[in-house]
């Protein structure tokens, strides 16, 4: 019986232990440690495995059995394998990685080393055969589907710095540009429909913004196979009537969708006719839906409710979200349009926790 140490979700250990192979809490992770082992060639030493563990590709690994620390794991898993014997100090650490949805914890590992496959002695209950191939040999495999897919998730994030490509169901530009930068620095590209020149029709019938953008993540999943994030939003306007209210149809008005110019014109309206002096207290609640490669679905919700729209525009506007030009934070009384990164600052406005949030859903 193999018994494996229990962490936390941010890889704290519990002091708790189960027994490999049985089914683990919903707050509860076990770890793993694998190596990508490079020559001076800048080859990849790859594995294949038994036929009665699969006959796929990856690399050197294994769980962190009680008792053991991560790098401590790594090196037996060399020598059992491979029959490799390597040093703490040969090992570099290259990141940590959680795939939530598995509740694993990876610990991955790089050794530079160059090693004469004919002195490797195979583990063969686990181990086929072993060769060197390049970086592109490895992607042939994974795009052929031979490659595990943990082992491959792995080695395009943190060898080949590959991002991972997210389609964003908009038509929206700057809706996209908003999370862009950022999510790119986690290693996600994010494209719009414009980018892969797709748009299916969609009946948007959901009550609220996380319905809808449940709807729309799972059309364009169920069309491209792509990871996907659908997002929604709804506007509450405080002393408007019910049947004047947004709420889920801020562009559309009487069944016509407005331009971003006839928004602000709209919406200034309602200002000057239920606002006091000019201002009108609003609320957003965004509805985010995110689907992985592997299907699995994650929602968020957030609002913002510290602004007001006046019945004076700003001078600019931003394509795309209009009503920026007419909205104003209440702790500057400044518009969205003329805000600076310093007033964020000031501000504490940030997305870092939607970021977070897709970060997590996508690398699941």
């Amino acid at each position: 019986m193999e018994l494996l140490d229990l962490y936390d979700e941010k890889g704290n250990k519990l002091n708790k232990t189960v027994e490999r192979g049985k089914p683990l809490n919903n707050d509860a992770y076990i770890m793993l440690s694998i190596a990508f082992i490079k020559n001076s060639e800048n080859k990849y030493l790859i594995q294949k495995t038994s036929k009665e563990k699969g006959s796929d590709y990856g690399t050197t690994g294994g769980h962190v059995t009680s008792g053991e620390t991560p790098i401590s794991c790594i090196i037996r898993e060399l020598e059992e394998e491979l029959g490799i014997q390597t040093k703490k100090e040969e090992l570099k650490l290259i990141a940590t990685h959680f795939f939530n949805d598995k509740h694993c914890i990876f610990n991955i590992y790089l050794l530079d080393k160059d090693i004469d496959i004919n002195n490797i002695i195979l583990q063969e209950e686990e181990v086929e055969q072993v060769m060197w191939l390049t970086k592109n040999e490895i992607i042939t495999l994974i795009e052929d589907n031979k490659f595990k897919k943990t082992h491959a998730k792995l080695f395009q994030k943190y060898i080949m710095n590959k991002p991972i490509k997210v389609l964003f169901a908009t038509n929206n530009q700057s809706k996209v540009n908003r999370f862009k930068k950022e999510l790119l620095q986690n290693s996600i590209e994010l494209l719009s429909l414009k980018d892969i020149d797709i748009n299916i029709e969609i009946n948007e019938n959901g009550k609220t913004a996380i319905e809808n953008a449940l709807i729309k993540a799972r059309a364009y999943h169920k069309k491209t196979h792509m990871p996907v994030i659908g997002m929604d939003d709804s506007l509450y306007l405080e002393g408007v009537p019910e049947d004047k209210q947004p709420g889920l149809y801020v562009r559309r008005v009487n069944g016509k969708t407005l331009t971003d110019e006839e928004m602000i014109k709209h919406y200034i309206n309602l200002v000057k006719e239920y606002g006091k002096d000019g201002k009108l207290d609003c609320k957003w609640v965004y509805g985010m839906a995110v689907i992985n490669e592997n299907g699995e679905e994650s929602t968020y919700t957030w609002n913002k409710d510290n602004f007001y729209m006046v019945d004076i525009p700003s001078k600019k506007i931003h394509e795309g979200y209009p009503l920026n030009s007419i909205s104003k934070y209440k702790q500057l009384d400044k518009y969205f349009t003329d805000i600076t990164e310093e007033d964020k600052e000031r501000l504490k406005v940030n997305e870092d926790d939607v970021i977070d949030f897709i970060t997590k859903s996508v690398n699941n």
